[in-house]
């Protein structure tokens, strides 16, 4: 074990205490501190101190990935707008700028959702379509974010791989796509 998973398991076995109903021996923390290796040991003790506030029980790795993430978009002020901040953003675009000129939108993931929604249904919405248009809007807007997230899970843990196994793994996906 490297010194940054032993720095990582040191500030999860020092969160034990917070959880005293939790069964996870320091033994299973090993696991969560590989796991967690691509984060830095400061951006897991900051996710740790934000679930001790929220989290009732010792926090899934997941739980971890994600409070890390929610730190880091906070740290560098890219901290994604909610489904309803989205669905506003766009809604003033179609009063300010309507079809005609360029719409100026905080982030690429209000881009995709409107244009998977399409902007010009979105500029020909009729008042009675509002409500049904907001939650499609919005239901895109966070079908967008969860796609991201699992893109970026899924190239975190390819990166942590050896070689030897994701090429291991490439080949055993390209063996299964030949045979489809």
């Amino acid at each position: 074990m490297d010194s940054a998973n032993k720095e990582i398991l040191k500030i999860l076995v020092t969160f034990l205490p917070a959880f005293p109903q939790s069964k996870i021996q320091e033994e299973g923390l090993v696991l969560y501190a590989k796991a967690l290796s691509h984060l830095s040991p400061e951006t897991v003790k900051a996710a740790m101190l934000k679930c001790l506030q929220n989290n009732k029980f010792f926090p899934a790795v997941s739980e971890i990935i994600e409070e890390a993430g929610n730190v880091e978009r906070y740290v560098n002020g890219k901290t994604l707008p909610t489904s309803g901040e989205a669905w506003e953003e766009a809604m003033r675009e179609v009063r300010t700028h309507h079809l005609y000129a360029p719409w100026k939108l905080s982030c690429p993931e209000i881009e995709l959702a409107v244009n998977r929604f399409g902007k010009e249904e979105l500029c020909k919405l009729e008042m009675d379509n509002v409500n049904t248009a907001r939650a499609q809007f919005c239901r895109f807007y966070n079908e967008i974010i969860s796609e991201r997230r699992e893109k970026k899970a899924n190239e975190t843990v390819f990166a942590m791989l050896s070689p030897d196994n994701r090429a291991k793994l490439i080949a055993k996906v390209e063996r299964i796509g030949k045979a489809l």
